[in-house]
């Protein structure tokens, strides 16, 4: 019988030691011309939406930061657009007991942001990342892009936007 200790899988790279999310830079901005380009950078928690995550895209997208783009181009560091949630933080009890809310807030900013949101997909796209994806104009999906709202098996679901 084969033994039931849990082997990694030989091709499944080590994880890279992660930089202090305090000390990274969470979203990155550049302006193309009038084209603002907000690339979430937290690849090593599959840009997973952490309070400080939610904090950092929520100033991104006030409206007096883009007062002069005329486009939102929103996309992802790594092989995955969004895990969703941080569930590590919220199960370590390091999270801001309003941070649905503040999901809330922000997944309204984008959706009624006054000038269009595309947002480029790859990987996976998961429960709030999920959520994420679905509140800007325009997806564009890369082949092999995955949407998932899991969280529906036990009677959660997003409800914004």
């Amino acid at each position: 019988p084969q033994s039931a200790v849990l082997r990694r899988h030989p091709r499944r790279r080590p994880r890279r030691p992660s930089t202090p999310r305090a000390m990274a830079t969470l979203v990155l901005e550049t302006n193309l011309g009038r084209v603002r380009h907000l690339h979430i950078n937290s690849p090593d928690n599959l840009n997973a939406l952490s309070g400080a995550m939610i904090r950092a895209l929520t100033e991104k997208f006030a409206p007096e930061n883009l007062s002069d783009a005329s486009v939102v181009l929103l996309t992802s560091a790594g092989r995955h657009f969004g895990a969703g949630h941080d569930l590590g933080e919220m199960a370590s009890g390091k999270y801001d007991a309003n941070l649905f809310r503040q999901c809330s807030n922000l997944m309204q900013l984008v959706a009624t942001c006054p000038i269009p949101v595309l947002a480029a997909v790859q990987g996976c796209a998961f429960a709030a990342g999920c959520q994420l994806a679905a509140s800007c104009d325009v997806v564009l999906a890369a082949v092999g892009a995955r949407f998932a709202t899991p969280g529906v098996r036990i009677g959660l679901f997003c409800s914004t936007p």
